[in-house]
């Protein structure tokens, strides 16, 4: 009888052993390996007739920290988050820092727009992008003319 101890559960023995693993592994920063890389927000796009209308959000963000531009056929909207500097002494270490700093970036793929129509307002964390369409041309008939010019 190799390996088995009377009274004992094995399984719960083995999981006991597993669980500060996976503690471990769930506790890495797995974000960090993308540090100095352009981070992404979260965007919503919905279209009307005339226009896009755009939601980001951008909590902790001020207007200063965010540049939006048309560079034919992309939208591009980036902002800045600059680490505050952090004051550490021999009894107060930083155990865990979650907030990200850095350059967030979208590029939106947005052919035939209005560029100098578009609108933008920041309220409460929320990038508002009013994004107006081009004037859509209607379709038109065309009639052939026969070889002796007349139709």
């Amino acid at each position: 009888m190799l390996g088995w101890t009377p009274f004992r559960k094995r399984g719960e023995e083995s999981i006991d052993r597993m669980i500060p693993s996976f503690q471990d592994v769930l506790a890495q920063d797995w974000l960090s390996s993308f540090h100095g890389a352009a981070l992404s927000f979260k965007t919503d796009i919905q279209e009307t007739e005339k226009a896009y209308r755009i939601a980001v959000e951008l909590p902790g963000f001020r207007k200063e920290d965010i540049d939006i531009r048309y560079e034919a056929p992309y939208l591009v909207i980036q902002a800045v988050r600059s680490e505050e500097a952090t004051m550490e002494d021999s009894k107060h270490h930083i155990i865990r820092k979650e907030h990200r700093f850095g350059k967030y970036m979208r590029r939106l793929y947005m052919p035939g727009i209005d560029e100098h129509g578009i609108a933008a307002s920041l309220k409460r964390g929320v990038l508002q992008l009013e994004v107006p369409k081009l004037a859509q041309s209607r379709a038109k008939r065309i009639q052939i003319r026969d070889d002796h010019g007349s139709r």
